[in-house]
């Protein structure tokens, strides 16, 4: 009477390293290549699930039991594989998505620093114009100009926060340009306009 098959020698520790293996897999690789992968393990995972129940001194797989077991087996690999698929797909996008945030704070102080250039430069023009014989008017279109499209990005880039923000900036002593009021106000204008830039791009680097 022929022997009932049983697990040789090994074969579960063999299993327990390829789903050890996969899971490994999963936590290491992007999405794409990650289901590669467990396509190639799981098919391997039955290629060694029939190979240890058919070893020669076995028999064939033929009875109900051993069919039992290599169907639980492979259904057992095949919901861990499932398992640490979801936790990778959640892993991989969660990922992505810190990535995609510290890309648009990046970009933001980037262009934040462009506008601080630009308001410095501002700055020099109500003292270029004041010295000038006869003085020029103070530059208030452009600085009209300068003001509404910083607002502009701040709109579409962070909140109504950071317009409010940057309308209503913290107020920085300076030396007057007196007694050219006009003029003055411009300076006082971007000069605090300028400090919130300063504010926001420190922010953004936490």
């Amino acid at each position: 009477m022929p022997g009932k098959a049983s697990w040789p020698k090994g074969s579960w520790q063999s299993v327990a390293f390829l789903l050890g293996s996969s899971i490994a897999l999963t936590f290491r690789t992007e999405l794409t290549a990650n289901f590669i992968g467990l396509i190639f393990i799981l098919a391997s995972g039955a290629f060694l699930v029939y190979a240890s129940l058919t070893q020669p001194g076995m028999g064939k797989v033929h009875e109900r039991r051993v069919r039992y077991r290599v169907f639980a087996s492979i259904l057992l690999t095949l919901s861990v594989l499932l398992f640490a698929s979801i936790a990778t797909a959640i892993h991989v996008l969660e990922a992505r998505e810190i990535r995609a945030v510290q890309a648009k704070r990046l970009a933001t102080r980037e262009q934040l620093a462009v506008f601080l250039g630009e308001g410095r430069a501002l700055m020099e023009k109500p003292i270029e114009a004041t010295n000038q014989y006869p003085m020029e008017e103070p530059p208030r279109v452009e600085a009209n100009a300068w003001t509404e499209k910083v607002r502009s990005y701040l709109r579409k880039n962070m909140d109504e926060s950071a317009v409010g923000r940057f309308d209503n900036p913290p107020h920085v002593n300076l030396t007057p340009i007196y007694p050219h009021v006009a003029h003055n106000a411009v300076y006082q204008s971007a000069q605090d306009r300028v400090e919130q830039l300063r504010l926001f791009i420190a922010e953004l680097k936490d």
